[in-house]
């Protein structure tokens, strides 16, 4: 090829780029000047993280003590479950066979024979029903756990009682919703126990303040609302929710592995 003819041909094509290499230079020699550093400090953390990341994050002292901590929390829960789980007095849960209609029923005869006759001799009125339903549970899953309740109820009435507490108008039962629902029982299954009570101020809120004082297992209270009469300064009406809580156990602590 004659470069003499090719220079004379295409001279203004050559120098075009030419002076684009000559520019493209010029713009890296500023990129590097200016960025060029930043863009190697990052290229180095880079790095060194990706080295990092591919030695071990913990020892084995480091496992060891994630055993230890595991153990004591589970160590832990398993006594606050202990301490929540609803544990009904001889009498009201047989621990040797199922709870049956008939071991329900002589419960409860013996609550009322008892409950009610005491709160006539005090001049307590007292809701008859001790909040049990009108028509006897059936299955085995509600006896038992109406018999939870009726045992706070029991607890409930005879400190009333004792301290002088007027009126207990109304007691009621509830079973958690989730026992026979489609969701099921969470971790802590909740039965309530919901009264109402009226008369002189000072041992409703007495009642409120031993509840958690109790000998053996304290009642545990969900929610109480104390509030002043309107018809006479010196009484008050108290809306009073207890739990008779059972945990779910077996099911939800997590086990330790050796």
């Amino acid at each position: 090829m004659n470069l003499e003819a090719y220079w004379q041909e295409n001279r203004t094509f050559v120098l075009r780029v030419a002076g684009g290499f000559v520019v493209f230079l010029i713009a890296l020699a500023i990129i590097d000047a200016t960025v060029g550093s930043a863009v190697s400090s990052q290229r180095r953390l880079v790095t060194a993280a990706q080295t990092k990341l591919n030695q071990p994050s913990f020892t084995s002292a480091d496992e060891q003590m994630a055993r230890e901590d595991n153990r004591a929390l589970v160590e832990l829960l398993a006594e606050l479950e202990q301490r929540v789980d609803f544990a009904p007095r001889e009498g009201f849960r047989p621990t040797d066979a199922p709870v049956t209609a008939g071991r329900y029923l002589d419960a409860v005869a013996n609550v009322r024979e008892g409950l009610l006759p005491l709160a006539r001799r005090r001049g307590m009125v007292l809701d008859p029903t001790l909040g049990l339903p009108e028509q006897s549970p059936t299955r085995e899953e509600e006896l038992a756990r109406y018999l939870d309740g009726l045992d706070v109820v029991d607890r409930l009435v005879r400190l009333a009682v004792e301290l002088g507490v007027e009126r207990i108008e109304k007691v009621r039962i509830r079973l958690d919703p989730g026992l026979f629902g489609r969701e099921g029982l969470g971790y802590v299954e909740r039965t309530k126990i919901e009264l109402s009570a009226s008369g002189r101020s000072a041992p409703l809120l007495e009642l409120t303040q031993r509840l958690a004082r109790l000998p053996g297992q304290p009642l545990f209270v969900d929610s109480a609302a104390l509030e002043a009469s309107r018809q006479r300064a010196d009484e008050a009406r108290l809306e009073l929710v207890l739990l008779a809580p059972r945990v779910a156990r077996s099911a939800k602590t997590p086990e330790t592995r050796p």
